[in-house]
């Protein structure tokens, strides 16, 4: 894969590896070291919170029922994940996560140019994320029931690990290009994701067709 998770280390909710280390890796508070006995343990209470979230929605998750539902104790899904907002944050990591490897494939389709390639694969994460229900209501909330959007108070770790794979990304299309224009590029590219995501003001088509712009001008731009 070409972006994976920092260090080359398992992404702890995305139940795949990485193979090729991030070009700057950086801490992440949701990634940790873990054998493969507690990685499944973790799999099971993230996927028992997923069901319950997509029933009655992430703020509503109670950790008793969780654990109930993934056959653990209360105890565990706290040491696994610190509390309820840890919890719900590496939840709402792993769903983005899904929607980001799906990124591999559009871009190996793309043409030789690598700012259309960013493009498609910045098109396919807006709408792949707006179709998963979990990830829909985290970004936007629910207005007819008064939800907040969770990530509007609570975005650090997911900005976080999207920075960290659209870096690897930048960086696999743009081998040759220099490590201070890669973090602009990757910065750039993820606050206009994220923000077309939380409260978009265009279609994802113009949103798109917005970033490839900015890139190209960034790109042209002497060193």
């Amino acid at each position: 894969m070409w972006f994976g998770s920092p260090a080359g280390l398992p992404i702890l909710n995305s139940g795949k590896e990485s193979s090729a280390p991030m070009a700057r890796p950086r801490r992440w508070a949701v990634i940790v070291r873990v054998s493969v006995e507690s990685q499944t343990m973790q799999d099971r209470i993230l996927d028992a919170a997923e069901q319950i979230a997509n029933a009655v929605g992430i703020r509503k998750l109670r950790v008793d029922q969780v654990a109930t539902d993934a056959g653990v104790s209360r105890q565990s899904v706290y040491n696994a994940f610190g509390d309820k907002a840890g919890l719900a944050q590496a939840l709402c990591v792993r769903s983005f996560a899904r929607v980001l490897d799906g990124c591999e494939p559009v871009v190996v389709a793309c043409g030789s140019d690598p700012t259309d390639a960013l493009a498609e694969a910045v098109r396919h994460v807006l709408l792949d994320a707006m179709r998963r229900p979990l990830l829909r209501l985290a970004l936007r909330g629910d207005e007819e029931r008064s939800v907040v959007p969770l990530l509007a108070v609570q975005a650090g770790p997911l900005v976080v690990y999207v920075r960290e794979r659209i870096h690897g990304l930048v960086a696999a299309l743009w081998p040759r290009l220099g490590g201070d224009r890669v973090e602009l590029v990757a910065e750039l590219v993820t606050r206009l994701m994220l923000i077309n995501l939380i409260c978009p003001t265009e279609s994802p088509d113009d949103a798109v067709r917005t970033m490839a712009g900015i890139v190209r001008t960034v790109m042209a731009a002497p060193d």
